[in-house]
């Protein structure tokens, strides 16, 4: 993968297609009206096959691998001495091979060569040599598959044509390449087959404010037109996001974890209650800590003038305080010199709500969450020494891992979606499941059906966070979000980071199954969560798991009316719950942000990214630039 030089004017252009669908007309243009430096990996694919045939007779399909392998020294030396003009005539030892790379032979030849590993290898390595050399130009790269570039760096544009009418072009165009319509035909379906192309399409349409254009019914000059409107407009948005995120960019060394001044107060107030009343909610089977989020999200619906007293003046300041990463301990400070007090009367009334709601709704009433019925002795610990790995179908695996102190077995495996729904809509904080999950997985005691740890993972689906990871050189279609993760109150301590270990090489075999069916353009990157510290999440277990925080989000909250209580919604909820023509409102509280966390599976890019600072996102981005 190549990212672009620093110095590039502007956004590089990568540039693919159908065969015939007019990418050649589109890159001379850019070249001659725009000074575009043309790269196209098509003729080096091709100068290798030339190179090739400069040794031997066109091999049968079956010999091509074996005579690769046979000419791989003469090949490497080939391709050294293969250079680039600036108006893409390819070079071999100095002299123009570039009308000698359309001959039949070579057609032939070249899409079976784009599927050899060592000759992918050897036209990656030289686009990365070429990319390198190239100074302060505008640069338009064209080729095939995604595979060959990081297009978090480029504009990626997809030129579509149905093969009939490309065919005809090439007729028309009278380049006495085939000697007519069939063989055309016939040939470009081939090469279609060979580059993959349909599924390269569909690869496309995961990228990043990528551009569609189908050029079937349009002229060469219409495809120009719009080609380069689009990325004029591609090339503003990027310059306004990037002036967005300097603007609101902070320090790293600044990022400090911290709780809500007034929410910490609050969680103080219910953790004495649920320990005064332990017996009443285990009875009940409440979740402690389902049932302390449901409090403070609802506590949230109030302005801090009604959740405390003798506020005076500091209840304004803290209105008007901006709780970014660097402030959070201003307002702690404030609010404890300041002799602020909870309203514990309004506080006891959102409780005594939410026990009638729990009760009406039984609510995640069940052993999990009741302390007393814990399996394991205090202090439990997971261990894997001398773990076992199970195949299941599917191609995932089974872990055996056991706790250190009793010996007890423990199981980490998939969890079916059916499960999932269950544990996202009884267990969860948000109780919430997510349609577009792609895979879940659990922490099983051994002969046990529900697992006392769950983690559940989707696509990444939010422009914001994709804009996010852009900015950092990462490809968001590459990377999955950590969407739920529970766990039972009484889970070992460290369940968490072994289930986070355990899934995401998990997801990686199966990143691998999709990459294997040409489903992916590349392996799995990383993965993405969000920690919400307003609610006594503090990210530990993230970080232990090796995730970084890499960016700042506002954090909002919906509620609905529900027994006598706010009580907060998730935007699907909120929707639903407004169509029913029911109040919604939103959180009157200020907030401290979301954490955006990423771990990636590149340690290198993992670290240059931990030493960069931290951005602010916004679901409301794209109305801001």
């Amino acid at each position: 993968m190549y990212p672009p030089n620093s110095n590039y004017a502007e956004p590089p252009i990568f540039l693919l297609g159908t065969v015939g669908s007019g990418k050649t007309e589109v890159m001379q243009r850019l070249s001659q009206e725009h000074a575009f430096h043309v790269l196209d990996v098509g003729k080096i694919y091709r100068s290798l096959a030339y190179i090739l045939l400069e040794s031997t007779d066109v091999p049968h399909e079956q010999e091509i691998v074996e005579y690769v392998a046979r000419y791989r020294q003469r090949l490497m030396e080939g391709i050294g001495a293969l250079s680039v003009t600036t108006d893409n005539k390819v070079l071999l030892r100095d002299t123009d091979i570039t009308a000698l790379l359309q001959t039949e032979s070579i057609n032939k030849l070249v899409g079976q060569f784009a599927l050899i590993p060592l000759i992918r290898s050897l036209v990656n390595l030289k686009i990365q040599s070429l990319l390198s050399a190239i100074d302060d130009a505008s640069i338009v790269l064209t080729g095939h598959t995604l595979k060959e570039i990081n297009t978090s760096k480029f504009c990626t544009i997809y030129l579509d044509v149905d093969e009939t009418e490309a065919a005809e072009r090439i007729m028309r165009s009278g380049r006495d390449i085939f000697p007519d319509m069939g063989t055309a035909l016939a040939s470009i379906k081939e090469r279609n087959i060979n580059v993959g192309a349909s599924k390269t399409r569909e690869q496309v349409k995961s990228v990043h404010n990528h551009i569609y254009i189908d050029t079937a019914d349009i002229s060469p000059e219409q495809v120009y037109e719009i080609l380069t409107t689009k990325y004029k407009e591609f090339i503003g948005r990027k310059k306004r996001l990037h002036e967005y995120q300097q603007e609101r960019s902070l320090d790293r060394q600044k990022f400090l974890w911290a709780k809500h001044p007034v929410l910490k107060m609050i969680q103080s107030h219910v953790t004495d209650y649920v320990a005064a009343h332990d017996a009443i909610l285990e009875e009940a089977g409440i979740c402690q800590i389902d049932f302390l989020s449901q409090v403070l999200m609802s506590c949230c619906a109030y302005p801090v003038q009604e959740l405390c007293h003798n506020v005076n003046g500091q209840g304004k300041k803290l209105q008007q305080l901006d709780l970014s990463a660097s402030g959070h301990y201003l307002g702690i400070s404030t609010y404890e010199s300041k002799g602020t007090f909870l309203n514990t009367e309004l506080v006891n009334m959102i409780i005594a709500a939410h026990l009638d709601r729990y009760a009406m709704h039984r609510i995640a009433q069940d052993a999990m969450n009741r302390p007393s019925q814990s399996p394991f002795p205090q202090g439990a610990e997971l261990t894997a020494r001398g773990n076992r790995r199970i195949d299941l179908e599917g191609g995932y695996q089974e872990l055996h891992y056991h706790e250190r102190l009793s010996n007890r077995p423990v199981i980490a495996r998939p969890v079916t979606s059916e499960l999932s729904r269950v544990l996202a809509e009884n267990y969860h904080y948000l109780h919430s499941y997510r349609s577009d999950e792609m895979q879940a997985f659990g922490m099983f005691l051994e002969g046990q059906e529900l697992p006392f740890a769950w983690v559940s993972y989707s696509a990444l689906d939010r422009d914001y966070k994709k804009e996010l990871l852009g900015y950092y050189g990462v490809e968001s279609h590459n990377v999955l979000e950590m969407t739920r993760a529970w766990s039972a109150i009484w889970a070992p301590k460290n369940t968490m980071s072994l289930l986070f270990h355990y899934s995401r090489h998990q997801m990686k075999e199966l990143w691998r199954k999709k990459l294997r069916a040409l489903q992916a353009d590349k392996p799995l990157s990383g993965i993405y969560t969000t920690v919400n510290p307003n609610l006594n999440f503090t990210g530990s277990s993230f970080l232990g798991a090796s995730f970084i925080p890499v960016g700042l989000r506002p954090a909002g909250l919906q509620f609905s009316f529900d027994h006598g209580i706010w009580v907060a919604k998730t935007r699907r909820q909120a929707k639903e719950a407004e169509q029913r023509g029911e109040e919604i409102k939103k959180n009157a509280l200020p907030l401290l942000p979301l954490n955006e966390m990423l771990m990636l599976f590149d340690a290198r890019l993992q670290e240059q990214i931990a030493q960069q600072p931290l951005h602010s996102i916004s679901p409301t981005l794209y109305k801001h630039v």
